[in-house]
């Protein structure tokens, strides 16, 4: 994200998270606004387009079987996204 100048923010325990396209930690619903939800789809939509599908909010699945070939294909995947959603979405941050 950073690479592609997207604001991202990770929280909760890191092997189950969430990221949201802000450059600050939401401690609470009401600062989860609309600005960000809609990102935050945007860039959903841009990880589902390139490979990368994430659980919603209400659902969690830690992985116990991340090897390194997985994490190379995020990576790779993930590069893609956001430089797609920077494309489409910068103007927007």
């Amino acid at each position: 994200a950073h690479d592609h100048d997207v604001p991202l923010i990770m929280q909760s325990h890191p092997s189950c998270f969430y990221v949201h396209v802000t450059d600050k930690k939401l401690r609470s619903a009401e600062e989860w606004t609309a600005k960000i939800k809609t990102l935050d789809a945007h860039l959903q939509k841009a990880l589902i387009e390139c490979g990368i599908i994430l659980a919603p909010i209400s659902r969690g699945y830690p992985s116990v079987s991340f090897t390194d070939q997985d994490a190379e294909l995020f990576a790779e995947r993930s590069n893609a996204a956001f430089q797609k959603f920077n494309k489409e979405h910068s103007h927007e941050l």
